[in-house]
């Protein structure tokens, strides 16, 4: 492993943020048929580098050195009154201070799958799956001057290096059988392994120990399960019922602040049960599709904080239920013009006892809404289309979304 790029005199002020995110992707793939088999590969490569920059002048003001606001006002720190008193204190010179910090990551993976073509009542697909990631992360926080600019005489009081090592593996296959004229029964079966494994050196800590963390290992598999049992009512209406379990594998955090450990978070995992419709209606004029669905969410992975409420971490909460449907309606009025219109409601819902969380803001309670689902959702959309003349359209295009923000409580 390669050290990163520390920070780099510059221009920028501590007052402002900064963030880049530069992405490089390359993608190949094959295809093949046999009399009666397809074979199909993709295999991909992606580099990322990730710089961000961050004022951390308030957070080690008041989270840091402890100093309360009403000896230091956030007013103060525009005269720097509040600065020099700081600085004047046992940490010695500590702010303005800025955070920068740099990722790069490189993956490749690589997927093939055979899937049936011939005719008869039984249809199959077979694949597999790889991936291999490494990242690599290097974070500074480093003081700067009166302008609040990296100058060269700045003083780094906190450096650390990461390293991440990430390998899965999956493979999977599904199987469908028309056992009676247009009723089809599918089953489908996927099993994963996921390692990881991150490395954290800190290389210099003025508040507090430095040297580097035992690596910490996560390994976990798991087969999760598709049942479905579809019926071709007519040329123009489809139904269907399923059930689908799901994951999401856990695995370990960054540490965080000038801490050199973070808690585990581990999977969760859900059953999706699902009715739904699918048609085709006024010769092709208009289509009307549905679905109501129920959802049993174990263990949930959530966006939280450590205890103090300045880092991001990913924990669990406990478990959830969400019961919804889905409604969607697109219609060709005339040779010009196209609408479409959708409606969805959900309830979901924390349910039973739930895990505590290390600061009460993060606490999930049984009954509180998840975070992120709106209960009604609506969208409409409406396109005109004409031509002037044969190789020249004009199009015009309308559309109104409704998604509101939602909160835990």
């Amino acid at each position: 492993w390669g050290i990163l790029t520390r920070p780099r005199v510059g221009d920028f002020k501590v007052t402002t943020g900064g963030f880049d995110d530069e992405i490089k992707i390359a993608n190949m793939t094959f295809e093949y048929s046999f009399d009666t088999v397809n074979l199909f590969y993709s295999g991909s490569w992606e580099e990322r580098e990730v710089a961000r920059r961050d004022d951390q002048t308030r957070f080690v003001i008041y989270g840091i050195a402890g100093v309360p606001t009403s000896v230091c006002p956030e007013s103060a720190l525009a005269d720097r009154s509040c600065i020099d008193m700081v600085n004047a204190g046992p940490f010695g010179t500590v702010v303005p201070i800025v955070s920068y910090g740099v990722e790069n990551n490189e993956s490749t993976s690589h997927e093939i799958r055979l899937t049936s073509t011939g005719d008869g009542p039984w249809e199959w697909i077979l694949g597999a799956y790889y991936e291999d990631r490494d990242t690599e992360r290097s974070g500074h926080v480093t003081t700067v001057n009166a302008e609040g600019k990296l100058d060269g005489s700045g003083v780094t009081l906190f450096a650390r290096d990461n390293m991440g090592k990430r390998k899965q593996s999956a493979f999977f296959g599904e199987v469908s059988y028309e056992f009676v004229p247009d009723w089809t029964m599918t089953v489908g079966l996927r099993w994963s392994e996921i390692e990881r494994t991150e490395e954290q050196t800190t290389v210099l800590n003025a508040f507090g120990p430095t040297g580097t963390l035992v690596p910490g290992d996560f390994e976990e598999d798991d087969i999760i399960s598709r049942f479905k049992v579809s019926w071709n009512v007519s040329e123009s209406v489809f139904l269907y019922a399923l059930a689908s379990e799901g994951y999401r594998v856990g695995g370990p955090n960054q540490p965080v602040g000038f801490n050199n450990s973070a808690p585990n978070f581990d999977a969760d995992s859900l059953w999706n049960y699902e009715f739904g419709w699918k048609s085709n209606l006024l010769d092709g004029a208009m289509q009307l599709n549905g679905a109501m669905y129920y959802v049993d969410w174990s263990d949930i992975q959530f966006a939280t904080t450590d205890s103090t409420g300045a880092f991001d971490l990913i924990g669990n909460a406990g478990d959830a239920e969400v019961l919804g449907f889905e409604l969607e309606l697109q219609a060709l009025l005339s040779e010009h013009w196209e609408i479409s219109a959708g409606v969805g409601y959900s309830k979901a819902e924390f349910t039973g006892k739930q895990p505590v969380q290390g600061l009460l803001a993060n606490q999930t309670r049984d009954g509180d809404r998840l975070p992120g689902v709106p209960e009604w959702s609506t969208t409409l959309f409406a396109q005109y289309t004409t031509a002037l003349t044969d190789s020249v359209h004009i199009l015009g295009q309308a559309e109104h979304q409704f998604l509101p923000n939602v909160n835990t409580h």
